[in-house]
């Protein structure tokens, strides 16, 4: 939690608001004259007022390992992955990170022998860092199938469990625009041919 800030700095921060709002609907001509008019500092007004407004996040993204484009389509390939039920560890997304900027550095180095740009490379707690940002990537932790389970799946057993499922579609004339899979990964019709 921040700190909390002071009337008088409450106050100067309204002023120098209010001076901003004047100046955009050009109440006052010139930044001098705002300054001089609401009793605000000129330097302030002026840094503020030729200052781009951007969001921390904005600011701080040449600071970032990937810029906010590359992290948003990792990010919406991480949900695809998810879907299909091969949710990444955070290894490969580590890596995934490492390919995006080796091929951004690679279209900057594009001189043999020449290494004109070169990043540091991505830390341990990089993926953490970058679900955190992303918090619809909750990280998901996959099961390993039991060894009975996967014993019990022989060729045989599945072909007999097929057959029978296939019997009864037949039996109760069932389309397959009626039929669906549900597993882990969710719930979806099959695709008729």
């Amino acid at each position: 939690m921040g700190r909390k800030k002071s009337a008088n700095a409450a106050a100067s921060a309204a002023s120098i608001e209010a001076a901003l709002t004047a100046l955009r609907t050009k109440e006052y001509k010139t930044v001098y004259a705002a300054a001089k008019a609401l009793n605000v500092s000129e330097m302030t007004l002026h840094a503020q007022w030729n200052q781009t407004r951007l969001t921390r996040a904005e600011a701080n993204e040449s600071k970032q390992i990937l810029s906010g484009a590359e992290e948003e389509a990792l990010a919406r390939y991480i949900k695809e992955l998810r879907r299909s039920g091969y949710p990444p560890s955070y290894v490969t997304v580590r890596e995934m990170a490492a390919e995006i900027q080796h091929r951004r550095v690679a279209k900057l180095n594009f001189e043999e022998g020449m290494e004109l740009v070169q990043y540091p490379p991505i830390g341990e707690d990089w993926p953490r860092r970058f679900i955190q940002r992303h918090p619809n990537l909750a990280a998901t932790y996959s099961r390993r199938i039991d060894a009975s389970r996967l014993k019990e799946s022989s060729a045989e057993t599945l072909t007999r469990w097929l057959e029978s499922v296939r019997d009864v579609i037949r039996e109760y004339k069932i389309h397959t625009r009626n039929i669906y899979n549900m597993d882990e990964t969710g719930f979806y019709p099959l695709k008729s041919n």
